[in-house]
């Protein structure tokens, strides 16, 4: 399927025909099929789909590298810090093989997912924004379907497409939801697509159910402050916000009643920040043990200043020793030492050190306080929480913010942002005082 897919999107960019299509399979291949890749097992030829999205990445900028943009004062700003971080990463390239004796194989297959970040960056904005409009729409159909899959068959009791997740201690959860569920069901409910009222509440209902029945507490709270954020700055009115904040609150809270899994992991964090502050060393649940890992891996990193600073490079797992005693179990019942997915922060952790940490953090938070100059856009909106959120919230139980591929779907926002900035400000100057009616 993975290459069938490289095949399709090759064509479409050669040809530079359907390029929505093109953005949408670099997308699902820099996803995992936007998370839906167990519903396939055993079904793909390309050993790393990764491999895929770099090549369609490096496809698509050759094809549009001649392709001049107009540079805005915001996209060079932002262009600069990624520079920045990137800069650092060919440092750390530099380390690993003239200090490590990493090889070159090995740096691409540990940072491939930094190099479609770059690549994309620089090739979106050449592209149409009615290609990426459109890329956005057909990505909200396959996330939609997904999800609907995701809520029947746990519903059904089922999973024949979906399968049954458990935690690391045998604790039977719902399947993890699609990759871009939550930042839809932003879009949506900000109304970025002018959806009726019954597409509005009923794609609300889907993609927030398929967050909710994983029973996964980080995004049910990612849901919380995500939604909170949307309302509080849509809204004109600051009481009517928090009116809606506390009735949002109570409906989440409600939700979880009726999802027994979920409320019950909810009462055990109660449990595992209580015996923490009691300053117990058991490890009692998912929580503690995300921590006790990036606690474990940053006591590692202390001990070598050179580690500590720029990290451990671009080793790959099997030429990694064995150092660490707490993490996820892989198929031969051995503690995964590196690319552990349950949680981004020991992974940037390890890879970039300290500094890269911090370099990377500015530029997540230069990239939000761009966008936020846009925040009465819905797009901008949508997009700034989202990204707030996972940062904060989401990215204590997922790896996905570890990943340059992650910025993917922000930068395609990003540049409908600024069109849209564009466009406006084209017909003010113009002297038309009616607001463009395209979404683009």
């Amino acid at each position: 399927m993975d290459l069938l897919l490289v095949i399709i999107a090759s064509y479409f960019i050669i040809s530079k025909t359907k390029l929505e299509w093109a953005l949408v399979i670099i997308l699902a291949l820099g996803t995992s099929l936007f998370q839906a890749n167990k519903f396939f097992e055993n079904s793909y030829l390309i050993p790393n789909m990764y491999d895929g999205a770099l090549a369609l990445s490096i496809l698509l900028f050759a094809r549009f590298y001649s392709r001049k943009i107009k540079n805005t004062e915001s996209y060079n700003q932002i262009k600069k810090t990624l520079f920045a971080f990137l800069a650092f990463v060919l440092i750390t390239f530099i380390i690993d093989i003239v200090m490590n004796s990493i090889s070159i194989s090995s740096i691409l297959k540990t940072s491939r997912h930094w190099i479609i970040m770059l690549l994309m960056f620089l090739t979106i904005p050449k592209l149409p924004a009615e290609t990426l409009y459109k890329a956005l729409n057909i990505t909200l159909k396959i996330t939609l379907v997904i999800s609907v899959i995701i809520v029947v068959e746990h519903l059904a009791e089922t999973s024949y497409f979906t399968k049954v997740e458990y935690d690391i201690f045998g604790k039977k959860r719902g399947a993890l939801p699609s990759t871009f569920a939550m930042f839809y069901a932003l879009l949506v409910y900000t109304d970025y697509f002018k959806l009726s009222k019954v597409k509005k509440y009923t794609y609300l209902i889907i993609l927030v159910a398929s967050l909710l029945v994983s029973s996964t507490r980080s995004i049910a709270l990612g849901i919380l402050l995500a939604f909170i954020i949307c309302i509080y700055f849509q809204s004109k009115d600051k009481f009517s916000s928090m009116f809606k904040i506390v009735l949002f609150a109570i409906a989440v809270y409600a939700i979880s009643f009726a999802l027994p899994t979920l409320n019950k992991r909810f009462t055990e964090a109660i449990a595992e920040v209580t015996a923490t502050q009691k300053g117990s060393k058991d490890i009692e649940g998912n929580m503690t043990f995300r921590l006790y890992i990036l606690a474990e891996r940053y006591e590692y990193l202390k001990n070598n200043p050179i580690h500590y600073l720029f990290g451990i490079g671009n080793v790959v797992e099997n030429d990694f020793k064995d150092v660490f005693n707490i993490g996820l179990y892989n198929e031969d019942s051995e503690i995964i030492q590196l690319d552990t997915g349950d949680i981004s922060w020991p992974l940037i952790l390890l890879r970039l050190g300290m500094l890269g940490l911090l370099i990377y953090l500015i530029w997540s938070f230069k990239f939000i306080s761009i966008i936020s100059k846009y925040k009465k856009d819905p797009l901008a909106l949508s997009t700034m929480a989202y990204i707030i959120t996972t940062i904060f919230i989401v990215s204590f139980a997922s790896s996905n913010f570890a990943r340059g591929t992650f910025w993917m779907m922000p930068t395609i926002c990003l540049w409908l942002i600024i069109q849209r900035s564009q466009e406006k400000n084209l017909f003010i100057k113009n002297g038309n005082n009616n607001d463009c009616n395209s979404n683009l």
